[in-house]
């Protein structure tokens, strides 16, 4: 995104941009219209739900904050209650709001709804383990976005879902030079959008995914 490395949600940009080829990263810079290059945000969290009710997760807690929401357009907080709609037998799951829930909130909040898996940050997994709940054996965690935790030597192996930022940035900038070649200045209309998909990574903070026995004839 141009000017800003981390705008708010809801962000908007002024200015003349007609003799700029544009591209935002994300979903943050909410006007002008330009072009973006966007996680799957919806999909994502789908699929991110599919992956744990496999390994035979029920009642699936998730800590959304406000920010966050903002940043995605309602997309996650869409999606997890999509997915709610398609299990009502299992109740329904209030999203955990709090912008830095402290470990107690976190553990009222577990216990009160009955949780069997989490899906949060890494400063979330501390906090519980720090309040006394074995993960995965008594709760199941899984990362939000995995980004920012593979490089860092600590244990567990975080479950979670790699949103593949590395190709979302390298879209991005090969969106932009094909705007440069093709002189495509300004604001488009209507604008372009490439979105990315991407894939749940297993790990140790979740219990295996159950296996499929097939019956023989």
């Amino acid at each position: 995104e141009i000017g800003q490395a981390a705008p708010r949600p809801g962000t908007v940009l002024e200015g003349d941009w007609s003799r700029w080829p544009t591209v935002a990263f994300g979903h943050s810079v909410a006007a002008p219209a330009f072009n973006r290059a966007v996680f799957n945000h919806f999909q994502n969290m789908l699929e991110h739900l599919e992956e744990l009710r496999a390994r035979g997760y029920r009642r699936i807690g998730f800590c959304l904050s406000q920010n966050l929401s903002g940043r995605t357009q309602g997309l996650l907080h869409a999606a997890y209650l999509l997915d709610q709609s398609r299990h009502q037998e299992m109740g329904s799951i209030p999203i955990l709001r709090d912008e830095d829930p402290g470990g107690e909130e976190l553990g009222d909040w577990v216990r009160a709804h009955r949780l069997d898996a989490v899906i949060s940050y890494a400063t979330t997994y501390d906090k519980l383990m720090a309040c006394g709940w074995k993960i995965p054996r008594q709760l199941g965690f899984s990362l939000l976005s995995t980004w920012g935790e593979r490089g860092k030597r600590r244990q567990p192996v975080f479950a979670g879902f790699d949103t593949q930022v590395e190709v979302l940035a390298a879209t991005g900038i090969s969106f932009l030079v094909s705007l440069i070649h093709e002189q495509a200045y300004g604001l488009l209309h209507p604008p372009r959008a490439y979105m990315i998909s991407g894939e749940y990574q297993d790990g140790r903070t979740v219990r295996a995914r159950r296996r499929t026995v097939r019956a023989t004839v």
